[in-house]
């Protein structure tokens, strides 16, 4: 039975198709920065929020008895295991929800990365053999140290305290079957596959800069599937908002004016990282939503303090 208990941390729901989309952009764009995307990510959040008692133990029995299961449970992939031939991890999964949806990616291998750099403090190369059905990583330690320095964990945790949430809810959303768990564990929105992110990874996103500019029109063909296009911009909006809070993201509130729509965002959600916050993924993936109401939009600024974030759209 799996007892590990990560330390308390904030996850946000993302939908898999845009990340997916988004993901391979950047593989056509600069693979590399993809892939490094993925093991700053998983270095920032395990140093930080794997127990100390857990790193000390081999990496390959960590990753197959405690981390496999935790990403099992939360619906990203499904049987994974890993063995360990004199310092050289081979990972085996199947079902990794992100290749299911991208199909061959760097980010995945980047992510194993940073898992083995966080373990055993050295980086390491990696080769990948991925299907969508089945992959396998193999991991070699090199002679470089692997460090991560993500914020005080306690710096991490005031930032992100979650407001008493007033209005529709992630439970309320689950109770009256808006947002779904498949027979594979992964949660679902109208037939769309969402994943559990801790944000980190949306701040990682904006700060690399890798096709950004791709990331309104991504947004909005996926909003465009399922928002009524003959709904009022109002209902549009409130369905935005509404969305916006059952996925964790903050506590909106959104204000239409003639030439403008201004999003406020209390409690929004912060990274591991230890320089500032990067809304500029976030903003645009909110500006593709945007485009189904106002098609000529962009982002007129972007403010922002530990408490709140405003995203200006005209």
């Amino acid at each position: 039975m799996n007892t590990l208990r990560l330390k308390k941390r904030r996850d946000t729901l993302f939908f898999g198709e845009i990340i997916a989309d988004y993901f391979r952009a950047c593989g056509r764009e600069n693979p590399n920065g993809l892939e490094a995307m993925g093991e700053e990510w998983m270095g920032l959040y395990l140093t930080q929020l794997l127990p100390s008692s857990i790193k000390k133990l081999s990496p390959a029995f960590v990753v197959s008895n405690f981390l496999g299961p935790v990403w099992q449970d939360m619906g990203v992939m499904g049987n994974i295991s890993a063995e360990d031939h004199d310092g050289t991890v081979t990972i085996h999964t199947e079902y990794e929800g992100m290749t299911e949806l991208v199909g061959k990616n760097s980010f995945m291998p980047g992510f194993y990365k940073g898992v083995l750099g966080t373990l055993t403090g050295k980086k390491h190369s990696v080769k990948a053999k991925q299907s969508k059905g089945s992959c396998e990583y193999v991991l070699e330690p090199l002679n470089e140290p692997f460090t991560a320095n993500p914020r005080p964990k306690a710096k991490y945790d005031a930032l992100n305290m979650p407001p008493e949430w007033k209005g529709f809810t992630l439970r309320e959303a689950m109770r009256q079957g808006i947002i779904k768990l498949s027979p594979e564990n992964r949660l679902m929105f109208r037939g769309h596959v969402v994943y559990p992110i801790e944000g980190t990874m949306i701040h990682i996103m904006g700060a690399h800069g890798i096709a950004l500019g791709k990331v309104p029109a991504i947004s909005k063909k996926f909003f465009s599937s399922f928002v009524d296009p003959t709904a009022s911009d109002e209902k549009k909006l409130v369905f935005l908002k509404t969305l916006l809070q059952i996925m964790g993201w903050g506590a909106p509130k959104i204000a239409l004016a003639e030439d403008s729509i201004t999003l406020r965002l209390d409690c929004p959600f912060h990274g591991l990282q230890s320089g500032e916050d990067n809304w500029n993924f976030f903003s645009r993936m909110v500006l593709g939503f945007i485009h189904t109401i106002r098609p000529k939009y962009s982002i007129k600024s972007v403010s922002s303090n530990p408490r709140t974030l405003i995203i200006k759209y005209a």
